[in-house]
Formats: structure tokens, sequence, C-alpha cells
């Protein structure tokens, strides 16, 4: 996500709460199809996405980092793979 997506969406602050694990945050509503409510640590770690009723996405902000990801992360394996994925919705795509 964009860093000011927020601010972007006319996002609005609801206040400070402690989350359902227990994690202290910094609540944000964005309205969109549905109530996305954004959590974050005080610090600035994300700690939750919701997006109700839809989907719900937990962040461990205990591992939250702006260090720069090694390029290397992203290189693929040096073996070719020749096994075929199972019949599914994408292999006819």
């Amino acid at each position: 996500m964009v860093p000011n997506w927020i601010v972007n969406s006319n996002g609005s602050y609801v206040g400070r709460v402690t989350t359902s694990r227990g994690v202290e945050a910094d609540k944000w509503l964005v309205k969109g199809l549905q109530s996305n409510y954004w959590y974050q640590s005080p610090a600035g770690a994300p700690v939750e996405l919701d997006q109700d009723p839809d989907d719900f996405q937990y962040f461990d902000p205990t591992k939250y980092s702006t260090a720069a990801i090694p390029s290397t992360t992203f290189d693929l394996p040096s073996q070719q793979c020749n096994n075929k994925c199972p019949l599914s919705v994408c292999t006819f795509a």
C-alpha cells in the first residue's frame, strides 16, 4: 500500500484501541465498497487491515521494517521446473 492511501481516500481517525490480539494501535476508517479499518502501532508499524465483512489481515508489528529488501529475495531458482500443475481454472487462463 502507498503510505498516503488513507489521506487520499478521505479516511478518518477513529482513535487509539486495543486490538483483539491485544496490540495497542491507532485505528482509521476508510470507506470504499465496504468499511476498511486500518490499525497501526503508535510507532507506525502495520497491525491489522479489516475489510469488513470480506477480508481480515493481520501483520506482525515486531517484524516490520523499512530496510531495503535485498534484490536476491526475488531471484528465480536456478533449476527449471518440469512438473505440470494439476488441472484447474488457472490451467485454462
